[in-house]
């Protein structure tokens, strides 16, 4: 938090109280395009959840770690590589102002069902990776 402040960084710090959602278990939920469009419109993720991971910035969590664990699908227009510094502005404008779903969307549960804080899964959850050319493996 000190350095952030120091850097003048906008940031939220969420109080202790504050629900945490279950959001899925990387697993691809059959709904159709608007659907998965209203969902996105409605999710608090991409107004307040970009995800650093490594240095790969994501617009929500679902989309970050299942994009490291190749259970998601990563297009290229759905993060920013901050070691590339080519345009970065423009692209960071672009990638917060996104006005279609991600494709992590299709994979979200929408965080309907609250969980309790710190309570992580009891065992590692079930997940189908994605090849690099989209397919389930």
């Amino acid at each position: 938090m000190a350095q952030l402040k120091a850097g003048k960084i906008s940031h939220m710090l969420y109080p202790a109280h504050t629900p945490w959602f279950d959001m899925g278990d990387f697993i691809c939920c059959e709904r159709s395009g608007e659907e998965t469009h209203n969902l996105y419109q409605a999710c608090l993720s991409k107004e307040g959840c970009a995800t650093l991971l490594g240095h790969e910035l994501y617009l929500c969590p679902v989309a970050a770690h299942g994009a490291a664990l190749a259970a998601v699908p990563r297009p290229e227009d759905e993060y920013v590589d901050l070691r590339d510094d080519t345009l970065l502005r423009e692209r960071l404008f672009r990638f917060f102002t996104r006005k279609t779903h991600l494709q992590a969307c299709r994979f979200c549960l929408g965080g309907k069902t609250r969980v309790p804080r710190g309570v992580q899964a009891h065992h590692a959850l079930p997940y189908q990776s994605i090849s690099e050319s989209g397919e389930l493996s």
